[in-house]
Formats: structure tokens, C-alpha cells, sequence
């Protein structure tokens, strides 16, 4: 018990003397708002260079033989030429289209509707292979995420994801060497939906109770299996059946603004060992609140679990990011309290991580230093199949892929250990079409603390091609201390349309 004492005392002396050296570096110099105008055509030409998402070049190519009417030159009073006055097949208007706008529909509550639908989505293809001392894999693993957004209004929409090449952890693919694994065919064929949700703001939705919005009846609702992510993930993140309550533009505990959002997971919730538990039910509360110099965001979660396996846990978490002239920094403290018995699904324990990263004076390269310390065996409310464990913010050496069985090459589950990442982000060109990122990191455990000390090293270079592929090329090294030896490479194509 005193082990245990002394450990929560120098993890707390860790986060206090961190912030004292973040204090002594933002004396060293201060940023300013920057005096640059951005012309408003110059702006707005951004919304026509982004990538088109697929209802877009379904329409694209549908109207290609009809001729667009061109608008004159511009100036900041006209958008340039490239800015067309086209209608949309799918509602709505053209960002900055001249004409009139479509009035919509006005509804007996006094809310206007004006429907329009977007479709888009995410295909990742990778071959990757790694080798540890305990999971061996050679595969080729693909994952695609398409979505349906059906805005009824800009503050109202419905939401529908699918995964159809993943399912239940199984992608779609060929595994060459499982270990001990079959090799062959793998088929993660799946149209269920792995996100469909509802959100909108109540006084948009009611005006007629508050016409003249003397009450500030501005509630935002979210209802549906949609994403949640507390404490950055560590506390969180999961895809849940829920009920979500928001009130922003408060002003407690004198804050400049205030944010209070209430969540009730009914359904869908996967518990700290990335298994769903079909008995589970969750209630959160989040708040945040910003100030002139940080942003103090405040969690709290209780699950109730199978009351045959008395798994039950309450989860605290505190966080304060802050940026001071060049440096930007997280601080984070998590704790969890098994309420029956300890297990993997729920167990009692303190995280504590810390984030410092600073763009470097001779261009845009980014530098950071993540460091982290687990007191008993910390878990967390939830985390969803592919998200891995709560460790996965502190660099790619921890970070698990969410494709395939590629494992990370530091691990990212909690306990007692004491762990380090040091990175450095360079980028080849003003647009980051082309980066490389170095990273090298170690962990060692204490206590009772999970596996054995190690080290490793990573990169990862990432190429953009033209609007819609990006090409991905990582490996890492790594070696515990017993000198067993990992290693891990891989090369994945993702396709953002």
C-alpha cells in the first residue's frame, strides 16, 4: 500500500513539475494575432480546391455535357470564374453560387427545412507483416468506411456509417502467416451500421417557444450509435447506442465559455478489453471550460456491467491544454475504481500523461515529447474494437493501426510502468503533401506492472497523390529486456472520396 502511495505522490510531483517548466518556457516569448487579411475570394476558393466527395462526383459526371454559366472575373465583391452557378441533384445550394437561395420548407413549429445529402468516405487497403515475441502476422487487410449525411437544415442532420469489409475485429483480406492462425481468405462482409445518429439544436428545431431567444434555449441532442471520445480517448472512446445532451456559451466558475454534455449509453458498449458487453450501460458527464490561457476539461463515468460478473466501474478524468507562444501542451490525469471484482474489462488504477510539442523556428517541423505513468491498473469506461488500449495518444509506438492484426510495437494497455515517447514531423513541401515522421520510445513496468521493459524506434513516411490517395510507409524496431527481438513494416493506400 505504500508502494502504491509513493507512486500516485511522484506521478502527482511529475504533472506539477511539468507545469512549472511549461510556465519557465512560455516567460521565453508570447504569439500575437496575426495582422495578415485573407481576401474573402481567396478564402472561399478553398471550399473549390478540397477534395470532391462522392455525391459530388456522382453529379459531377451526371451533368458533365450540361454548360455551366461562369461567373465574371472576381474580385472580392465577385467569386472567381471557377465558382459556377450550378444547382445541386442533391439539395441544397452551391457554397457561394450566385441566384436566389432555396427558401425550404417552413414547418408549423417555425423551423425551416432545406434537405440536402452528401455521400463520402474512407478506403484503407495495407499489406503488413510483423514478428514479437508473442504474435507473429503476414497480411494483406482492408477496411472502407462509407457514410450517408442527410442535413435537414445547418444545424439538423442524420448520420449513417457502414464498415462492409470489417466485422466483429475480422477484415477483409488474405492472411500469408497468422502464427498460429490459419492461412487463407478472410471475410469481414458486414452492412450493419456502426454509426447512425441524429443531432440537432433545440432552439433551431422549436423556435416558436423562444422567438425572440431571450431564453437561450440552445440544447444540442444527439440520439443514435455515435461516436464518444473523452479525455482525448483515454477515458473513452467507443461507438455507442446513446442520448446526448450539450450546453454550449455558459459562463461558470468565471470562464470565458463553458460546455456541459450529459451521455447515456444504452446499448453497444465495449469495455476496457475492447469487448463489447451486451449488459453494460453507461452515463457520462463532460465539461469544459475555457480560460485566457488554458482550456480545463473535466469527465466522469459510471458503467453498469453484467451483474453476474460484478463489473461495475466509476471513472474520474481531468485535463488542462493550454498553449504558450510556440509550445502546446496537454496534461492529463485519469483514475478508475472497480467497483466489483478487478478484471480485464474493469480494474482500478491512475493514468497520468503529458504531451509537449512545439513547430520548430526554421519551418514548419513539428518536434514533441510524450511521457506517461500508470499507478495499479487503470482501465477505462469504454473503447471500441479497433482503438486498442488507453496509451495509444502517446505516439505511433503505441498507437494501434485499426487495420488488420498489426500490433504496436511498445503495447498501449495501462498498468504500473513508466514510459517515453520523443518524436520529430518533418514536412517535404508548404502543402504536407509528403512528411516523414521519426519517432523512438521505451517503456518499463514496476510493481506488478504488465510484460517486460522495451525500446524501439519507428518511422513513417506519408505521401500525398493528387486530391483523393494518400500512400503510407512505416516499420518500427523494437527489443524488451530479455533481448527478444520485434519488428513491424508496413504499406497501406488509403483513398479519402
Amino acid at each position: 500500500m505504500a508502494t502504491r502511495h509513493s507512486c500516485v505522490i511522484l506521478a502527482t510531483a511529475v504533472v506539477f513539475t511539468a507545469a512549472a517548466f511549461e510556465t519557465a518556457l512560455g516567460a521565453e516569448d508570447d504569439l500575437s494575432l496575426s495582422d495578415e487579411v485573407v481576401p474573402y475570394h481567396e478564402f472561399a476558393q478553398q471550399g473549390v480546391d478540397r477534395p470532391a466527395m462522392v455525391s459530388e462526383t456522382f453529379e459531377k459526371l451526371l451533368l458533365s455535357a450540361t454548360s455551366p454559366r461562369p461567373h465574371t472575373d472576381g474580385d472580392a465583391e465577385n467569386p472567381p470564374s471557377s465558382l459556377i452557378d450550378q444547382r445541386s441533384l442533391f439539395g441544397g445550394d452551391r457554397f457561394l453560387s450566385p441566384g436566389p437561395i432555396d427558401p425550404g420548407m417552413r414547418l408549423p413549429t417555425g423551423s425551416v427545412l432545406r434537405p440536402s445529402f452528401t455521400a463520402f468516405g474512407t478506403l484503407r487497403s495495407g499489406v503488413q507483416a510483423f514478428d514479437g515475441p508473442s504474435a507473429r502476422s503476414v497480411e494483406w487487410a482492408n477496411l472502407l468506411e462509407l457514410y450517408g449525411n442527410i442535413y435537414f437544415s445547418n444545424t439538423e442532420r442524420l448520420l449513417v456509417g457502414v464498415r462492409p469489409l470489417s466485422r466483429d475485429g475480422t477484415f477483409s483480406g488474405y492472411t500469408f502467416d497468422g502464427g498460429t492462425l490459419p492461412r487463407g481468405w478472410n471475410d469481414g462482409l458486414n452492412f450493419d451500421p456502426f454509426a447512425l445518429f441524429f443531432e440537432g439544436d433545440l432552439g433551431e428545431m422549436l423556435p416558436f417557444i423562444d422567438p425572440n431567444d431571450r431564453f437561450s434555449l440552445d440544447y444540442g441532442i444527439s440520439i443514435g450509435r455515435q461516436p464518444l471520445v473523452m479525455q482525448d480517448g483515454i477515458m473513452i472512446n467507443d461507438t455507442i447506442d446513446s442520448i446526448g445532451i450539450t450546453r454550449h456559451n455558459l459562463f461558470l466558475f468565471r470562464a470565458s465559455s463553458s460546455r456541459i454534455s450529459v451521455f447515456v449509453g444504452l446499448n453497444d458498449i465495449h469495455r476496457s478489453d475492447n469487448r463489447r458487453d451486451s449488459h453494460a450501460r453507461l452515463f457520462a458527464i463532460s465539461t469544459s471550460n475555457d480560460y485566457e490561457h488554458a482550456t480545463i476539461e473535466v469527465d466522469a463515468a459510471y458503467v453498469r456491467g453484467d451483474p453476474s460478473q460484478e463489473s461495475d466501474g466509476v471513472y474520474v478524468g481531468a485535463g488542462q491544454i493550454r498553449r504558450f507562444g510556440h509550445w502546446n501542451s496537454t496534461l492529463r490525469a485519469n483514475g478508475s475504481w472497480a467497483l466489483g471484482q478487478q478484471s480485464a474489462a474493469v480494474s482500478s488504477g491512475w493514468l497520468f500523461t503529458h504531451e509537449l510539442s512545439r513547430t520548430l523556428p526554421f519551418g514548419d517541423d513539428i518536434a514533441y515529447l510524450n511521457c506517461y505513468m500508470g499507478v495499479d491498473d487503470y482501465a477505462s469506461a469504454a473503447r471500441g474494437p479497433f482503438t486498442g488500449g488507453p496509451l495509444g495518444r502517446q505516439g505511433f509506438l503505441n498507437r494501434a493501426v485499426g487495420l488488420g492484426r498489426y500490433g504496436s510495437a511498445l503495447g498501449n494497455n495501462a498498468g504500473e510502468l513508466i514510459g517515453a515517447a520523443i518524436g520529430f514531423q518533418h514536412f517535404f513541401d508548404d502543402e504536407a503533401h509528403r512528411q516523414m515522421l521519426f519517432e523512438i520510445g521505451g517503456r518499463t513496468p514496476y510493481g506488478a506492472g504488465p510484460g517486460l521493459g522495451s525500446l524501439g524506434a519507428g518511422a513513417r513516411y506519408q505521401h500525398g497523390i493528387g486530391r483523393h490517395l494518400i500512400w503510407v510507409l512505416g516499420g518500427y524496431a523494437s527489443v524488451d529486456e530479455n533481448g527478444e527481438a520485434g519488428y513491424g513494416v508496413r504499406s497501406e493506400m488509403v483513398v479519402k472520396f
